[in-house]
């Protein structure tokens, strides 16, 4: 079975024109995969509108994710606590 981008929404013209919508797919795929390494980059800025949206709402790791660590961290960090095996 052949991968079929159901986002079809996403993208541009250019994408129609050449009738790149599989390639338009990986890349929003591999870009929201890599959010916090792409996230950095300048070119990152130039997303807009829809496209923004998507790679936003699936990137990975997710929002949720972490903010967990983040709560997580600064639970044990203010306990002082080291690990107890060691």
């Amino acid at each position: 079975m052949a991968f079929k981008y159901r986002h079809r929404r996403y993208g541009n013209d250019s994408q129609h024109n050449y009738n790149a919508e599989q390639l338009s797919g990986w890349c929003f795929h591999f870009i929201s995969t890599n959010y916090t390494a792409f996230q950095n980059r300048a070119e990152f800025s130039s997303l807009k509108g829809d496209n923004n949206t998507y790679i936003e709402e699936n990137q990975w790791p997710p929002l949720a994710y972490l903010r967990e660590i983040e709560e997580y961290e600064k639970k044990w960090k203010s306990k002082g606590d080291k690990c107890s095996i060691m």
